[in-house]
């Protein structure tokens, strides 16, 4: 599901015109990236669940990092839980997980993770900020290597997400001379 149904498909249709209108204005002035592999992914402000401020880099320093693109009222996210969850636990302290959400209230990604199981830390960040990486729909799922470079990026949890975590993870074992 695309972010824009989600946050317009309620919205007044007398009000579509100026909403469409600011967007363009905005896509002007502001300078928007596309995630591409290869590349390094932005360093967005987050919130942790804590309420403590953050930016993305500080929770994925030196580390391989999956980082998941989600929202609490995505059924496929939610669904998608337990996937994650097997990964944090089966590449353990060799891969830090980070959920995202994007433009919910602290106050309802707590409540919802908790009811969710998620076993990953979780952070909030403004949907702006994903506009700005390029994540046009959710779930997105971004596998940034311990320099924080694109390494994979992929709408699910799949086998080929599984072998790029499993190679990324061979390849920065310390050398065993």
């Amino acid at each position: 599901m695309t972010l824009m149904t989600k946050h317009l498909g309620n919205l007044p249709w007398p009000y579509l015109p100026l909403v469409l209108s600011l967007s363009v204005l905005a896509g002007c002035t502001q300078v928007h990236q596309t995630i591409a592999v290869g590349e390094m992914i932005g360093d967005i402000d987050v919130v942790q669940l804590s309420g403590k401020r953050e930016k993305l880099s500080s929770l994925s320093k030196d580390r391989i990092t999956l980082v998941v693109f989600w929202a609490t009222w995505c059924q496929r996210c939610r669904e998608e839980v337990p996937d994650i969850n097997d990964l944090a636990a089966d590449y353990g302290s060799s891969l830090a997980v980070i959920g995202i959400s994007a433009g919910e209230t602290l106050h309802t990604v707590k409540a919802h993770s908790a009811g969710l199981g998620i076993r990953y830390p979780v952070v909030v960040t403004q949907l702006s900020n994903l506009a700005a990486l390029g994540i046009d729909s959710i779930p997105r799922l971004v596998v940034l290597d311990s320099k924080g470079r694109i390494q994979r990026i992929e709408n699910g949890v799949n086998t080929s997400l599984r072998a790029r975590l499993t190679q990324l993870a061979h390849e920065n074992e310390p050398n065993q001379n």
